[in-house]
């Protein structure tokens, strides 16, 4: 976990966020759900 945050802070490079990206090429996780993220007016506050 503290080299996931190193990578984070040090380096801006997020693996989370590459991971995700991945899966979406792949089909694993459906447009929809980047399209739901991206909507900011669907977030509570």
């Amino acid at each position: 976990m503290a080299v996931f945050a190193t990578l984070e802070s040090v380096f801006a490079f997020c693996v989370g966020c590459q991971i995700f990206a991945l899966l979406m090429r792949a089909g694993i996780i459906p447009d929809e759900v980047c399209e739901a993220c991206a909507d900011i007016s669907l977030r509570r506050v």
